[in-house]
């Protein structure tokens, strides 16, 4: 009789470590995720309109619109295709 009891026992435990570390689990995970909304390039309120401006003329040295052809050391890698 004594030994279903012990048995018992160490089944409630058991059930009881699984049900702790599913909540660990959870715990760790929305850590992660809420941790990862915080970690932005820049928060909304310290935007600054017109810092964005740099890119306007083009990206190191290649103006919007130009020629590919017409920029020094570009040298052709590959064509992509859509599918």
């Amino acid at each position: 009789m004594k030994d279903k009891g012990v048995f018992k026992l160490k089944e409630e435990v058991g059930e009881m470590e699984r049900k702790i570390s599913k909540v660990g689990w959870l715990i760790v995970v929305s850590c992660i995720v809420l941790g990862g909304g915080l970690a932005c390039a820049q928060s909304p309120d310290t935007f600054k309109p017109g810092s964005e401006e740099v890119f306007l003329d083009g990206f190191r040295g290649i103006k919007w619109g130009q020629d590919i052809s017409t920029v020094e050391g570009l040298i052709y890698a590959s064509t992509v295709s859509g599918n």
